[in-house]
């Protein structure tokens, strides 16, 4: 009889043990860097976009990744663009591994290939249960979104573009 105790208690040990070290990490260890999708109305139908990060620091394992690139302000020829429809209120941002924390600046377009623009011009963009509000102005915005994990850092640029009226 005492034999079946110590089994017990050294099975829910193991369990235990289990349980803790792999199901209460609600971050997924990923040896690539997360991507970021966009999801947006448009048109009246529900539109996705995939955007890959910028400027990254990454660790996995034994290995490491540092990505430079330019700042979405200077590079808004190849930035994601996102078109402006009269539908277009919200976007919700869904990243593919989930982050630690995030945030995200916008400029208008003013401020297209303005580098002081980076650090003194920007706006906090509240998000809210993962959703940005889009303003309903008839002016572009870039946005710049700031993610971090365990793992690292990295950064996904997108260009709202104003409509043609």
């Amino acid at each position: 009889m005492e034999n079946n105790k110590k089994t017990t208690i050294f099975i829910m040990l193991v369990i235990a043990f289990i349980v803790i070290s792999t199901g209460c990490n609600k971050y997924e260890e990923t040896e690539n860097v997360p991507t970021l999708q966009l999801e947006y109305q448009e048109d009246e139908k529900i539109e996705t976009m995939t955007i890959r990060h910028g400027t990254a620091t990454w660790r996995y394992k034994e290995r490491g990744l540092d990505a430079d690139a330019p700042h979405p302000l200077d590079s808004v020829a190849k930035t994601p663009q996102v078109r402006r429809t009269d539908d277009l209120s919200e976007i919700k941002l869904n990243f593919s591994s989930p982050p630690s924390s995030y945030s995200v600046k916008c400029w208008t377009d003013d401020y297209i290939d303005n580098n002081e623009a980076y650090y003194d011009f920007y706006e906090e963009v509240k998000v809210s249960d993962d959703t940005i509000a889009i303003p309903q102005d008839e002016v572009g915005y870039i946005y710049l979104v700031e993610a971090i994990w365990p793992q690292g850092k990295a950064h996904y640029g997108f260009y709202v573009v104003a409509s043609e009226y």
